[in-house]
């Protein structure tokens, strides 16, 4: 089977500046924030007014915050995307791509539809290839298994908030998803510079869609199918919580950020 393409129109909104930076800044902002200077803070803010973010999502020691519902502001920004992308497909009635729909299970090392990209390296630094590679190997399926397991659990579903299970899926296999089925980059890497910092327009064209950087991950047909298996974790969690009904924290955040930026550029 040949990986579902996305539609050019979807590729288009989403390889888009204000796309990119929306996506880019939303958790670059909020993962790092804690480790700013106050200085560097207003700075940013500076640029973009009103993006601090309430709820950062990494303490100074870079450790998850799994109890300001930072977890669940993760899973509400990445289900707003996939309405946005349902609302263009809707209106193309593309039959080939009705809507969004991700994963039912995780695929295995044996799925011949979602093979694993080869290994490959990051540009020198050892380390983050030797953690690339681990990833991607097939010993590796076990912690994969163990997290998908515990994720549709019903006694942990009822055990946790909605932003502890998304600060639970974020840090740990959300972020393995997108690097073991990341593919070498054949435009290269963005360079990793400061927050804020103009980005060179080549990073703008729709073929920049490496899983691995938030500048470019949404622009790839494997973001949707991983997000869509996360956005359905958010289901499990109503359903098992009788909260079909549950009111977001802080849903007009992720729509006040998107039209700042709009205005900004």
């Amino acid at each position: 089977m040949t990986l579902p393409q996305l539609p050019q129109s979807v590729i288009q909104m989403m390889a888009s500046k204000e796309h990119r930076l929306w996506h880019y800044l939303w958790h670059g902002l909020r993962n790092t924030w804690e480790i700013l200077t106050p200085e560097e803070q207003q700075s940013l803010l500076n640029v973009y007014p009103e993006w601090e973010p309430p709820r950062p999502a990494l303490d100074t020691s870079r450790n998850p915050i799994r109890d300001n519902n930072s977890g669940e502001d993760f899973l509400y920004l990445h289900r707003t995307m996939i309405m946005m992308v349902n609302g263009i497909l809707a209106n193309e009635g593309n039959p080939n791509y009705p809507w969004i729909q991700g994963w039912k299970k995780v695929p295995r090392p044996w799925d011949n539809d979602y093979p694993v990209p080869p290994a490959y390296s990051l540009g020198g630094d050892t380390s983050a290839d030797e953690r690339l590679q681990r990833i991607k190997s097939d010993d590796f399926w076990q912690s994969f298994a163990i997290q998908e397991q515990r994720f549709t659990d019903l006694d942990y579903l009822r055990s946790v908030t909605l932003g502890q299970l998304g600060s639970d899926i974020e840090w740990t296999i959300h972020n393995w998803m997108h690097m073991r089925w990341s593919a070498e980059s054949p435009m290269g890497y963005r360079p990793d510079g400061e927050l804020g910092e103009s980005v060179d327009e080549i990073w703008n064209q729709p073929a920049y869609n490496w899983l691995g950087d938030t500048y470019s991950a949404h622009v790839n047909p494997v973001f949707w199918k991983l997000h869509g298996w996360v956005d359905d974790r958010i289901d499990d969690w109503k359903r098992v919580n009788r909260a079909e009904n549950y009111q977001w924290k802080g849903p007009g955040l992720v729509i006040r950020y998107h039209i700042s930026l709009i205005i900004t550029l």
